[in-house]
């Protein structure tokens, strides 16, 4: 079985002002539209490999029940569904069913159109207001999905296969949950034997039971995370490997105490009424590039302490790797590396996150010379609950430097409180 992230659609008060916000601060494009009745549309917006769907959200049970759509019916601006492409939905179903059969909520449906025919479910894993529609792509060419019409269908078919300068951003690398206490290993074990994932590091100092940990005084979060199978999957009918960067990877983020609420996970589940996507994280090839670029469009981000770039050990590993802390500070970006290894050795271990044996994962990081360059942006929505990452990796799939994870906490924490 293949799982991949097909799209991430959104519920939101105002789509003009949230598209607006993609398509001028993210650089996403208008790609196409569907009509959900005469007062309800979908728009998608794409960059490189990347769909967002935008839906208004209801104050009543949706009363459309379209093909990849619904679930919009909530108080706050938020991430409605995580859309997957599934190569066995039906033996999904029946390990979901086999553990709560309410968390099945439509069984295998068909949509078509003259590209051919989707199948399709819909599940509800144990986070939230989150589902994730299920899809099959074997038996459609489209360039889409049925239903949908691309808003300029001539210059898509000339764009096509083409290689495109303002592709900033790759593919989405990872999506962050917030949870309440306690209920981390719960989602883990969920979609460990619902959609055969398996534990992915954070970090090498993370402790198998207890995750990696950002502590502050009383305050502080709780992570681990989980990646699907690399298993083949049909690509325009041949058989291929999705890349490492391609796999779903969610990252499961607990504050340390439910009774914290000046954490920014507590605030998360307070804002936004309970867990959910707190954030998508972008990989890109060329981070200072791509933020220079971004930020001439007027995207915010967060600023990590000064102290940071401060540092002595930090400035010598930024200089490293051929950067300079001004120019990493002035696009708010920050470096975690590992280049200890034998320098006199030509033997460069590359890293792949598909080991299940969390100690062997660990050892290939600690044997592997990597990078991580890491930014975040301001949050998107009134109520700060969510927000995008923007990474760049360089020989690891997996994991976050230590540093990195409490700097960005930390400036997180700021942006969120700032009087605290």
């Amino acid at each position: 079985m293949h799982v991949n992230v097909h799209h991430v659609r959104y519920a939101v008060k105002d789509v003009k002002t949230f598209s607006k916000y993609l398509i001028h601060q993210l650089q996403f494009k208008p790609y196409a539209m569907r009509k959900l009745s005469d007062a309800a549309e979908s728009l998608v917006l794409k960059h490189h490999e990347i769909y967002f769907i935008l839906e208004e959200r209801s104050i009543k049970e949706d009363s459309c029940n379209a093909f990849c759509a619904g679930n919009t019916v909530y108080p706050v601006d938020t991430i409605c569904d995580v859309c997957l492409c599934c190569s066995d939905i039906e033996g999904v179903l029946s390990r979901a069913t086999s553990l709560d059969q309410h968390l099945v909520r439509t069984a295998t449906e068909h949509c078509e159109d003259t590209y051919g025919k989707v199948k399709f479910a819909v599940l509800k894993p144990p986070v939230g207001n989150v589902q994730h529609t299920l899809i099959d792509l074997s038996s459609y060419s489209g360039t889409f999905l049925p239903g949908f019409n691309l808003i300029d269908a001539s210059k898509e078919t000339v764009q096509r296969g083409t290689v495109n300068e303002d592709h900033l951003l790759k593919v989405i690398d990872h999506i962050a949950f917030a949870l309440p206490v306690g209920q981390t290993d719960n989602v883990i074990n969920w979609y460990s034997h619902v959609l055969g994932f398996s534990r992915l590091i954070i970090n090498v100092d993370e402790d198998k039971s207890n995750g990696f940990v950002v502590q502050e005084g009383n305050k502080g979060l709780r992570l681990k995370a989980i990646s699907s199978p690399n298993t083949d999957c049909l690509d325009g009918g041949k058989l291929s490997k999705l890349s490492d960067l391609e796999l779903p990877k969610f990252v499961l983020c607990e504050p340390l105490d439910d009774n914290c609420h000046s954490s920014q996970i507590a605030h998360f589940l307070a804002k936004h009424k309970g867990s959910g996507v707190q954030h998508i994280a972008f990989s890109t090839t060329d981070i200072v590039n791509t933020i220079y670029r971004l930020k001439s469009h007027g995207l915010n981000c967060v600023q990590a302490p000064q102290s940071y770039y401060d540092n002595y050990l930090k400035r010598f590993e930024i200089t490293k790797l051929n950067y300079t802390p001004e120019l990493l500070r002035e696009n708010d970006i920050l470096l975690e590396s590992h280049m200890n290894v034998d320098e006199t050795s030509n033997d460069v271990f590359p890293f792949y996150c598909q080991s299940s044996i969390f100690e062997d994962q660990i050892t290939r990081m600690n044997n592997t010379q990597w990078f991580i360059m890491q930014v975040f942006t301001k949050p998107i929505f009134e109520e700060k609950v969510v927000f995008f990452e923007i990474i760049q990796r360089f020989q690891t799939s997996s994991g976050f430097g230590a540093g990195n994870i409490a700097a960005l906490w930390r400036a997180m924490q700021k942006e969120i409180f700032p009087l605290k």
